[in-house]
């Protein structure tokens, strides 16, 4: 039986079957990428003829270049050499409060907020403030919809209904029809 190494990328697929995902990257890192990049699979700038014109490396390096306010994968962020600070900037600096105790203004005194107690709500009062009044035209508008769609879903209910029971055999049905009780 074979060991998993635990090191490399490896995934067992629904089927059962193993695939090394490194291997797959370095099998096909010279495959021309898919966008509007011309870049293979590694990052490499590619010609018209698929020659490499610019390794992943000397692009990244020209990148840095450029852009000196980028940082370079590796470098420590925020050091700055000793050399390169003037006495100024290693003096200790002071620093002065900016205010003095003296200097602070007495705090203002107010009075406390009074409460004022809140006004008991009817149920009318709440009713007013949740309901709006409709005109005479869009109440009579929202019953005949009302009233049409009940008639819709009886109508649709009674043919439901003469469906099963055109379904049932006619020896249930019919016999119990023709009794006077």
């Amino acid at each position: 039986m074979a060991r998993d190494n635990t090191s490399r990328k490896t995934y067992r697929t629904a089927s059962g079957k193993v695939v090394d995902m490194e291997a797959l990257v370095l099998r096909n890192e010279k495959t021309l990428a898919v966008g509007n990049n011309p870049v293979n699979a590694r990052g490499d700038e590619i010609g018209p003829n698929g020659e490499v014109i610019k390794t992943r490396n000397e692009v990244a390096s020209d990148y840095y270049a450029a852009n000196p306010n980028a940082v370079a994968k590796g470098q420590v962020v925020g050091h700055i050499s000793e050399d390169r600070l003037t006495p100024e900037e290693k003096a200790p600096k002071s620093v002065s409060a900016a205010m003095s105790v003296e200097k602070q203004p007495a705090p203002e005194v107010s009075n406390a907020p009074v409460k004022t107690p809140a006004k008991q709500q009817t149920v009318e009062d709440i009713l007013d403030q949740t309901t709006t009044d409709a005109d005479a035209d869009t109440q009579s508008a929202l019953e005949k919809k009302i009233s049409k769609a009940a008639s819709k879903a009886k109508s649709i209910a009674e043919e439901k209904k003469a469906k099963e029971d055109a379904k049932l055999p006619k020896a249930v049905t019919g016999g119990l029809d023709n009794l006077d009780l």
